[in-house]
């Protein structure tokens, strides 16, 4: 069975769905109805500030907490949305942290094979 994991990168507070949240949520409904769905607002989980530290310590600890969950949905999808306004900068905010899961050291799978898919609304 299909997985699909849709990370949410709006800064919109709770209950207020922008066009691109709108349309991905538009074209989710045309999957197929045996499909499992996960959303996962980034704005909304406590994600820990992202540190580069390739060039010094040269290894990620195994992501916690609301980390772990990205890193957990994202281990058991089979297709990865991402759902971000044409900014575009609202997605790099918010995605740092998760793109610690597959880095050497996190204790993650090296090798993450995944179809991501990007959705957003430019208008």
């Amino acid at each position: 069975m299909s997985h699909t994991v849709f990370l949410l990168a709006s800064t919109r507070e709770s209950g207020h769905m922008g066009n691109t949240e709108w349309l991905a949520r538009r074209a989710a409904a045309q999957l197929p109805p045996d499909t499992r769905q996960t959303w996962l607002s980034l704005a909304h989980l406590q994600l820990p500030a992202f540190v580069d530290q390739r060039h010094t310590v040269g290894s990620y600890p195994l992501p916690e907490g609301d980390l772990h969950t990205v890193l957990d949905a994202t281990l058991d999808a089979t297709d990865l949305v991402l759902v971000a306004p044409c900014t575009g900068s609202a997605f790099r905010a918010h995605s740092k942290p998760c793109s610690t899961i597959g880095a050497p050291g996190c204790g993650c799978p090296t090798s993450i094979s995944k179809r991501a898919w990007p959705a957003n609304a430019c208008g």
